[in-house]
């Protein structure tokens, strides 16, 4: 009982935290009034890099042809993740009425420490990208791997054809004489877990 007290305790502070320092970077962001009018803004939550290396970001980039603004200063597009505080999230999404791409990397319905975002946000996105199998109809699964595989400037191009074709060359090459095999399944056991193997 005291360990999940301590867990909801992290929450409420990680969501004073983390709004007070949203409303920090809003407010500089309208102070600024960072890029032109018909820059596009891009408003992130939840990601610690933001754009210095997120995979979505240069997307858009090679997809629209013009570097996206990251400010908070009218956004014309906001990516989220489950990194940053689900209840923060919710009041943002609620407030901004633009496109929106949530995305995740982990499995949401069995770690503990994200099984707030196990639906998703309840369809708030415009967008759902993940791991897991949903039947939400704003919802597309995206595994991690495809970003390692196709580089933003070739899939910002590429036809369904075109990645199909990839996947089957890089099946044909794993397919062979192979004598030896290994594989590791790894778990960090959720939340504020250090157990013993």
């Amino acid at each position: 009982m005291l360990r999940n007290i301590g867990f909801y305790l992290q929450r409420t502070l990680k969501f004073f935290r983390e709004s007070y320092l949203f409303i920090a970077i809003l407010l500089t962001d309208y102070w600024q009034q960072k890029g032109e009018k018909k820059t596009m803004h891009i408003g992130y939550n939840g990601h610690s890099g933001g754009p210095k290396k997120e995979w979505l970001y240069f997307f858009i980039s090679e997809l629209t042809g013009r570097k996206p603004v990251v400010s908070w200063y009218k956004p014309s597009l906001i990516i989220c993740s489950s990194f940053g505080s689900y209840w923060l999230l919710k009041v943002i999404l609620s407030i901004y009425k633009v496109p929106s791409i949530f995305f995740t990397e982990e499995n949401l319905t069995t770690l503990k420490k994200y099984r707030e975002y196990k639906t998703y946000l309840d369809g708030q996105p415009s967008l759902a990208m993940g791991f897991d199998y949903c039947g939400t109809g704003n919802y597309r699964r995206f595994l991690l791997w495809l970003m390692y595989l196709f580089p933003p400037e070739v899939a910002a191009t590429a036809s369904v054809a075109d990645i199909q074709t990839r996947l089957d060359e890089i099946e044909a090459k794993s397919r062979g004489l192979k004598t030896k095999f290994a594989a590791m399944v790894a778990s960090h056991g959720g939340y504020a877990s250090k157990k013993k193997v």
